[in-house]
């Protein structure tokens, strides 16, 4: 059974009018230079349900006013926009323009508006157009070219995204090293587990004496010399 907490993207889980439509509009709004994808199609009626109690018996905001939803029939899908607005107002306006020239219906013309919503009738038709051939292969290549280019922008912030992670955790282990090195410890109590026993029989034995103070001011690296020499016998 599939996680009622994830979306489904696959257009092929749509009704096969519905994924028609729904390429056809990705198309036409890819070509139209709009960098759109899509968030969900199908939605099983334990999902919907699941999405409706948010805001009412669950916490959060509420996400649906409803629980009879076009997803749950195959014949809706919802979208959004690359470039960091990931619900840019224009570019879902002009999506929905197009929406409108083929015969889909945009949620953002509701009453209750749902911008990123578009589903069909099950009466849907494409609308009849001359298509130049040729024009349309065009088309299609430079929809294929934004794609591949798109593909190759978030494959390179992936790999800064990693360089920076990496740099990150380097830091982090130069500081921690640091810390190591720099950090005291001025009682018994205040040493590892791993050489209290040698520090508190090095402190008795008088082989250890703090400063008039009684601070020991013992670094981990000494104290990790003073517990070797002492179980080999040295001190």
């Amino acid at each position: 059974m599939a996680d009622v907490t994830t979306a489904c993207r696959d257009i092929t889980e749509l009704m096969p009018l519905a994924q028609k439509a729904c390429n056809l509009f990705m198309t036409k709004c890819k070509a139209a230079g709009y960098d759109i994808f899509i968030t969900e199609t199908y939605r099983s009626q334990v999902r919907q349900d699941y999405l409706y109690s948010q805001g009412r018996t669950r916490p959060g905001n509420k996400v649906t006013w409803t629980k009879n939803s076009r997803h749950t029939s195959r014949r809706a899908w919802d979208i959004a926009t690359n470039g960091g607005n990931l619900y840019d107002k224009a570019v879902l306006q002009k999506c929905g323009e197009i929406a409108k020239k083929l015969g889909i219906t945009w949620g953002g013309t509701w009453s209750t508006p749902d911008t990123p919503h578009f589903e069909i009738s099950t009466s849907w038709k494409e609308p009849k157009e001359d298509i130049d051939m040729e024009e349309l292969k065009a088309l299609q290549e430079k929809v294929g070219y934004i794609d591949e280019t798109v593909t190759r922008l978030h494959s390179t912030v992936s790999c800064i995204d990693d360089s920076l992670t990496n740099l990150y955790a380097s830091v982090n282990a130069l500081i921690d090293r640091v810390d190591k090195l720099t950090k005291t410890y001025d009682t018994i109590d205040e040493a590892p587990l791993w050489y209290r026993e040698s520090v508190e029989k090095l402190v008795k034995s008088g082989a250890i004496r703090g400063d008039e103070n009684g601070r020991l001011g013992l670094t981990e690296d000494l104290l990790k010399t003073l517990t070797i020499l002492d179980r080999v016998g040295v001190i």
